[in-house]
């Protein structure tokens, strides 16, 4: 009884050590995450634009000209970050013409930054406005240009699974991911599992485009004309857990267990001699 009562100590911390010991393996077993470090951006949209509806003489029209009534928007603005961030910059022109009827239209650029240690995600759009005026004769006419620029460091070898969606646009674009090993081009919509070294990596974005939009080429009330659309989303995960396989190992295992069977299949049949 002696015995056993001592043993009992013995046999708890036995125990203890044994559930450390999974809990320990269990926890080196789960995936890492790579590290996205340093991650610094800016951007800048600027744009101009005007509008045009007829303004027949005696009528109250605001700002007036001899048979027009007219307005323009202009913006210039930039931005440097190293947070998440929004960036969104616009302006507005608006003329009244003939009969009160008010026309309007609106520039925008704006950049959505958002990040993790493992993933990137951004949307850089450009578009125009426009508050069309059935049965008026007018006219807009619009320029939009957008820039921006990421940069980071990838601290570890990684799988990068990379979904880019570039919608139709007008003018321009440019978009390229500058690695330690060259250039991806990311101009056009793609969807790419890439193996990216660590190091300092720098995304570059472009983009310029110019509409007219009038009462012959516009049939909703409101009108989005999209200049330029880019969504990027990417996320990086350490080579060693990716969901990669590994055909050389692969490819040892299944010759070593081929070979396994032959000589069990061998030893056998001479056993029955």
């Amino acid at each position: 009884m002696r015995m056993s009562y001592c043993l009992a100590p013995l046999r708890a911390i036995a125990l203890s050590s044994a559930i450390w010991h999974v809990a320990l393996a269990a926890l080196l077993s789960l995936p890492g995450y790579a590290d996205i470090m340093s991650v610094g951006f800016s951007g800048s949209g600027s744009g101009s634009g005007t509008v045009y509806i007829r303004c027949d003489p005696g009528t109250d029209c605001f700002p007036s000209f001899p048979g027009v009534a007219s307005d323009s928007f202009s913006f210039n603005q930039s931005y440097t970050s190293s947070q998440p961030n929004t960036f969104s910059v616009s302006d507005t022109a608006s003329a009244r013409g003939t009969g009160a009827r008010v026309l309007t239209a609106t520039g925008l650029v704006q950049q959505n930054t958002s990040f993790s240690s493992e993933a990137l995600d951004f949307d850089l759009t450009s578009e125009l406005i426009v508050g069309a005026i059935n049965g008026a004769q007018w006219d807009v006419d619009a320029s939009l240009a957008s820039s921006y620029n990421l940069g980071f460091t990838l601290t570890t070898e990684s799988y990068a699974h990379l979904t880019n969606i570039v919608s139709p646009y007008l003018g321009t674009l440019v978009a390229t991911l500058d690695t330690p090993t060259g250039s991806i081009d990311l101009g056009h919509t793609s969807d790419q599992a890439l193996i990216l070294p660590a190091g300092v990596y720098h995304y570059g974005f472009g983009s310029h485009g110019s509409t007219s939009v009038g009462p012959f080429t516009i049939f909703n009330p409101e009108q989005h004309r999209v200049i330029s659309d880019v969504t990027l989303h990417a996320d990086f995960t350490p080579l060693e857990d990716a969901p990669i396989p590994e055909p050389r190992w692969t490819s040892i295992t299944l010759i070593l267990l081929v070979i396994g069977l032959r000589v069990g299949r061998r030893q056998h049949a001479l056993g029955q001699l």
